[in-house]
């Protein structure tokens, strides 16, 4: 486990007028359901990522596109934080996104980002296909 340094209290925001920027990764059945949810709230700015341009979340009229069309990765995934400077992250990739059904390659993955966005001091949050909302 890894050193939990990341306070979520540091990122919310003291100015009531300012949107907290959650950017959710995935926005197939498991991201729509992450999105339906965080629309409830009024002060929060959803960023999307997808790398499909029409996902369920488009298809389901959730999201009008997705923010950020690209494959984010342990490579990437510190400048895309850096471009649009998140308060939390979302994963919202089902096991079946890691391929062949290897949760250890999504565990070692979700780790490695973990790590990345501790650096740049962004919780991150795994959501997982196994607990139904």
């Amino acid at each position: 486990m890894l050193d939990k340094k990341v306070q979520l209290k540091k990122h919310i925001k003291e100015d009531p007028s300012k949107k907290m920027k959650i950017l959710v990764i995935g926005c197939g059945s498991l991201g729509s359901k992450v999105i339906a949810q965080l629309q409830k709230n009024e002060n929060i700015r959803i960023i999307t990522s997808d790398i499909k341009e029409n996902p369920e979340a488009v298809r389901l009229g959730l999201i009008k596109k997705v923010n950020i069309v690209e494959h984010i990765t342990v490579v990437n995934i510190r400048d895309i934080a850096k471009r649009y400077r998140p308060d939390l992250v979302f994963i919202a990739r089902t096991v079946d996104d890691w391929g062949h059904d290897d949760t250890q390659l999504g565990s070692q993955l979700m780790t490695r980002m973990e790590e990345e966005l501790n650096v740049l001091h962004i919780p991150i949050i795994p959501v997982s296909d196994i607990i139904d909302f």
